[in-house]
């Protein structure tokens, strides 16, 4: 496990991403989002102790596709620092725990995904739908 990325649950999630000063309004409403859903966690990934990315999951009820058995979200990841590798290191953290699957909205995090060996499922309602494995 790497030393710098911490995994919180639940309200204790809530709470660590609530102490991450963010001032985007956008970043924002995804916080708030992921807060109403079931079986939340976070990870954040720590340089100095200080928190520099972040990725927000959540529990999903089944697989719509019938491949995972224990499905999770990967509702919304950030870094303060850009290009650093930070979303990387959650990405690969998440591929050793987890089945999942992420929608995204824009080609940067698609690249980010299929540059960490998931896998590109093609558009659903709009975003591209990547999973792992």
């Amino acid at each position: 496990m790497d030393k710098n990325i911490r995994l919180y649950h639940d309200k204790k999630a809530v709470e660590k991403i609530s102490e991450i000063p963010i001032v985007d309004m956008g970043i924002k409403c995804f916080i708030n989002q992921w807060r109403a859903d079931q079986g939340i966690f976070c990870l954040i990934y720590c340089k100095d102790n200080e928190p520099v990315s972040f990725a927000l999951f959540s529990t999903m009820n089944y697989d719509p596709l019938g491949f995972h058995t224990r499905p999770k979200l990967i509702n919304y990841i950030y870094t303060l620092d850009k290009r650093k590798c930070y979303a990387s290191r959650l990405i690969a953290f998440a591929k050793q725990n987890w089945q999942f699957t992420a929608f995204c909205s824009n080609e940067e995090s698609v690249k980010l995904f299929t540059k960490n060996s998931c896998f590109n499922y093609g558009k659903m309602n709009g975003s591209i739908m990547i999973r792992y494995p």
